[in-house]
């Protein structure tokens, strides 16, 4: 989401609380909203026990607590042998 201005983060907040991640670009918006919207946010991802981690300059993944953010992958963290997708190869 690209917001604009201070009232669009209440509806941000909301997907939040409905369990969406929202990846948040920040880099439009000026600095004055930008940090409003920002503060506005982190105070409801800690209220919700959900989480905030940047990802880029002024963009930042909120999610929800039902999601867990794996920011910096350890190879034994991850099975990089596992397939992506499952493909049923009689489909074909």
């Amino acid at each position: 989401m690209e917001p604009e201005v201070f009232k669009d983060a209440p509806s941000i907040c909301n997907k939040i609380r409905n369990n969406k991640t929202v990846v948040l670009n920040l880099k439009n918006t000026d600095y004055e909203n930008g940090r409003k919207i920002f503060d506005f946010l982190s105070g409801a991802l800690f209220a919700l026990d959900g989480s905030i981690n940047k990802i880029a300059d002024n963009v930042f993944i909120l999610a929800p607590k039902a999601v867990a953010v794996l920011t910096n992958p350890q190879h034994d963290d991850l099975d990089f042998n596992a397939p992506i997708l499952e493909w049923d190869e009689d489909m074909e």
